[in-house]
């Protein structure tokens, strides 16, 4: 592995060392972090990526045109797996060119995005080529900027695809309306196990979506609402889906506003729901009687903090 951080050789200096990783047989996991990369340099670049199967870049200014030119080599890539982006200003033509290449990549398993757009077309470009490809794994929008229509058109692929386990939505901020379609796909999706959907905003018919698909949907065993603003009435709504539900192992509520009631609502699901080996709701404004009733859940093999 090779991790470049905070290099200041320049666009030359990061030209002589992609020239030298040309030639290189061995290395797989190459980090690069404030390197400044041009659109000059990749497509030097981009021959380096014959051998890796780990890319990581952050805060390298690949713009729209770097973007694009690294998308054109996941076309006919066969050997990465993992790609990350993050602060690197793809925009939406960037966003676009990574769908095109996820309609024929049959190798890339995990994609990230961290502080970037995910809007307009690019979003949707992205939902589009989520909607065929049945390889890649897990997706990750973090800290990024998302809109309603792509976030609708996110959910719609999910409807469709059968590669996903892994879906991770963090402070990407989605709207209760992108929470009730993100829902709705959830009734229908099979294949995803693992979703996390922190720090964006759930109301009570968002929480309500969601309880609704967590009542038919014995696929997923790892869920994370974790700061949602998520109140009392959510929780109940949440804990009555949770009464047939017969996958869900794990569940992380933290950082929400469950109060009393919420935590009232979770101690008798428990009594009845065995599926559930985890559950976190720690910074809930539970309060001594919300405590109490928690406290009074005895089941063996229950992990419950709050």
């Amino acid at each position: 592995m090779v991790d470049l951080d905070t290099c200041t050789a320049g666009g030359e200096g990061a030209e002589a060392f992609f020239h030298a990783l040309t030639t290189n047989r061995t290395l797989q996991t190459l980090a690069i972090r404030r390197y400044n990369i041009n659109s000059s340099s990749v497509h030097i670049l981009v021959d380096a990526l014959k051998t890796l199967t780990e890319l990581d870049l952050e805060v390298n200014f690949l713009n729209e045109n770097g973007t694009q030119q690294l998308a054109e080599a996941l076309k006919v890539n066969d050997t990465l797996t993992t790609l990350k982006f993050r602060y690197n200003f793809i925009g939406s033509k960037g966003m676009k060119g990574i769908g095109e290449a996820l309609k024929v990549n049959k190798t890339l398993k995990t994609l990230s995005f961290h502080d970037e757009d995910v809007v307009k077309d690019g979003a949707l470009a992205l939902a589009e080529a989520l909607k065929i490809n049945e390889t890649l794994t897990s997706i990750r929008i973090l800290w990024s900027k998302t809109d309603e229509l792509g976030v609708e058109a996110l959910a719609e692929a999910l409807k469709f695809n059968i590669g996903l386990k892994n879906i991770e939505l963090e402070n990407a901020h989605i709207s209760q309306t992108g929470i009730q379609a993100l829902a709705e796909a959830l009734k229908i999706n099979r294949t995803i196990t693992h979703f996390k959907l922190e720090d964006n905003t759930c109301d009570a018919k968002s929480a309500y979506a969601l309880a609704e698909a967590l009542a038919v949907n014995n696929t997923l065993i790892d869920l994370s609402l974790k700061g949602n603003r998520i109140n009392a009435e959510g929780a109940k709504m949440l804990a009555e889906g949770l009464t047939t539900n017969q996958g869900l192992t794990t569940l992380n509520l933290e950082y929400n506003n469950i109060g009393p009631e919420g935590a009232q609502s979770f101690a008798q699901i428990l009594q009845i729901n065995h599926t559930l080996k985890k559950v976190k709701l720690y910074r809930n404004k539970i309060g001594e009687e919300g405590s109490a009733a928690l406290a009074s859940v005895k089941r063996d093999g229950l992990e419950l903090s709050f």
